[in-house]
């Protein structure tokens, strides 16, 4: 289920904060009730020239039938809390590499967050995109050059015991990768800037590059561990997500959202095969090959 929404608004570096707020408090909200992203939804967001345009893809009933409270809920003026509002400006911070500082006065969010949300169209959210300048700071800022550049990577290597299941693998591979960004940029607001997928004959690796501004709370140790720990996460969630595969159909498939490569093997699975893959004892297999770590870039 994919909903468009979009929000009018008459100040672009005030209406990109607070799509970066919306989005942080509706993200942490979903996964303080377990739901798991990929799985039970993916959330963007982009602020253009004279609206804010949501793409919520929603794939877990619940979500499908409350998201209209969700996002009420969500534009709540009680969510808006300084530290979020702070963590925000670091994570534009270090989304422009800009030291940008407190520019708006707390009414002016709130403003924005009284506002209903419209529904609109992929075509319409795709026009808005065509028709928008580059977004510019709201004032002249100096260089954001003192930041942590990290590298997150969900790897595994291939052999013959793990071959035939290569694409389970790949999903909750994909699935921990998203996780764990999440994590990040919900504890430490990082911001992610590039995504790739790295693969040779013998391995593979979801990488992630991300930025976060620099916090005395922030310690990569730290952020390690609590990262290991979301495979116990997924472990738990291991019948839900064999459910979600089982229950996959061709157009709306959780193995296409995941763009697994094509040169896996010498030939291609189909849907059915994957999903024929999908059972609990597999799923233990695949998550147990996974190595996640959390580097700095070099």
């Amino acid at each position: 289920m994919s909903i468009f929404l979009q929000k009018p608004h008459q100040n672009r570096p005030l209406a990109h904060l607070y799509e970066h707020i919306f989005l942080t408090i509706l993200s942490k909200t979903l996964r303080q009730n377990d739901f798991l992203p990929i799985i039970d939804y993916e959330i963007s967001g982009e602020t253009f020239d004279n609206k804010i345009i949501l793409e919520l893809n929603f794939y877990n009933k619940t979500l499908k039938e409350n998201y209209k409270n969700i996002i009420k809920t969500t534009d709540n003026p009680q969510n808006f809390t300084n530290d979020i509002i702070n963590g925000c400006l670091n994570q534009i911070s270090a989304e422009k590499l800009l030291k940008i500082d407190n520019f708006y006065a707390k009414s002016e969010l709130l403003s924005l967050s009284n506002q209903s949300w419209q529904k609109t169209s992929k075509i319409q959210s795709q026009k808005a995109d065509l028709h928008s300048n580059d977004p510019q700071p709201p004032q002249n800022y100096s260089p954001l050059t003192d930041f942590h550049d990290l590298i997150l990577s969900v790897s595994w290597q291939n052999s013959p015991k793990i071959s035939k299941l290569t694409p389970l693998v790949q999903i909750y591979a994909k699935i921990l990768s998203n996780l764990s960004c999440e994590f990040l940029e919900n504890e430490y607001y990082a911001y992610v800037y590039k995504k790739s997928l790295k693969n040779t004959t013998t391995s593979f690796a979801f990488q992630n590059q991300l930025r976060l501004t620099k916090h005395q709370s922030f310690s990569i140790t730290k952020a390690q561990k609590t990262i290991n720990s979301l495979k116990t996460t997924l472990e738990f969630s291991i019948p839900h997500i064999t459910k979600i595969i089982k229950n996959s159909t061709e157009e709306n498939a959780l193995i296409s959202r995941n763009e697994l490569p094509k040169n896996i093997n010498t030939s291609t699975p189909t849907y059915q095969d994957i999903k024929n893959l999908a059972t609990p004892k597999n799923a233990h297999a695949a998550l147990s090959v996974l190595t996640i770590s959390l580097t700095n870039k070099a």
